[in-house]
């Protein structure tokens, strides 16, 4: 299957879970660039207010094509409950082109998947293939992995 993971990360940890499941499930993987600077204080609060708000923001042209891809794993950390704003941006600017679609989002707290999830689905406009959630304290001590292995099966079968 020719897939590829879009993700957008502030502080590391979706690019960390992106890239352990690039390594199981070998698909290529490309980064979601925003060009609106989210760091430090007011960063952090503006990017909250627009997550709550479903704001979108200007992203940096994509190097590959979503259309080109069979399946499209679309990772982003949760902002005040929410999809982040540039993986947000990235969904309304890229569905019509996504054939399938996967999800992932990084948290740092729990019981976020019946929000992420649905948000994510009812922008793509389509069910996902597969999905994980991760928090920050299983990313820590490395307890994602296993979470990643149970996504790419899902995937594969």
């Amino acid at each position: 299957m020719h897939a590829i993971i879009f993700y957008y990360t502030l502080s590391g940890t979706t690019k960390m879970v992106a890239e352990a499941i690039v390594k199981e499930l070998n698909c290529e993987i490309e980064a979601i660039v925003d060009t609106q600077k989210r760091t430090g204080a007011i960063g952090f609060i503006r990017s909250g207010y627009q997550a709550l708000k479903e704001r979108i923001t200007t992203l940096e042209p994509l190097k590959s094509d979503p259309a080109t891809f069979e399946l499209v794993l679309i990772g982003t950390p949760v902002w005040a409950g929410r999809i982040s704003v540039p993986a947000r941006t990235f969904i309304v600017q890229n569905k019509e082109k996504l054939k399938e679609v996967a999800f992932f989002f990084t948290s740092g707290g729990k019981g976020n998947e019946q929000k992420i999830f649905p948000a994510m689905e009812q922008l793509c406009g389509k069910k996902p293939r597969a999905t994980l959630g991760v928090t920050s304290a299983e990313c820590k001590k490395e307890l994602y992995l296993e979470k990643v292995k149970d996504l790419t099966k899902a995937i594969k079968s």
